[in-house]
């Protein structure tokens, strides 16, 4: 979709590429070969980091991060909010 919409500049320099990966059973660890399997990998890119770049593209500004959270307050549980 980033690709798509040309949108994957980041994406493409940021991201990790994985070729496989390892499950473990029976006291043993099996390497699962993607690439040696289908020919192909797959790409780990946090969806808070697809967020991000499509907020970027749609505001066309830089960016402060809007979406952090707050400090916490302490309040009594039953107190209004």
């Amino acid at each position: 979709m980033l690709q798509h919409l040309g949108l994957a500049g980041r994406m493409e320099r940021e991201r990790q590429v994985h070729e496989g990966f390892e499950i473990a059973f029976g006291g043993r660890r099996h390497r699962i070969d993607l690439r040696g399997l289908t020919g192909r990998s797959v790409t780990v890119y946090g969806q808070t980091e697809i967020t991000h770049d499509i907020y970027l593209a749609y505001v066309g500004l830089p960016l402060d991060w809007p979406f952090k959270a707050g400090t916490p307050q302490a309040r009594p549980r039953h107190a209004p909010r």
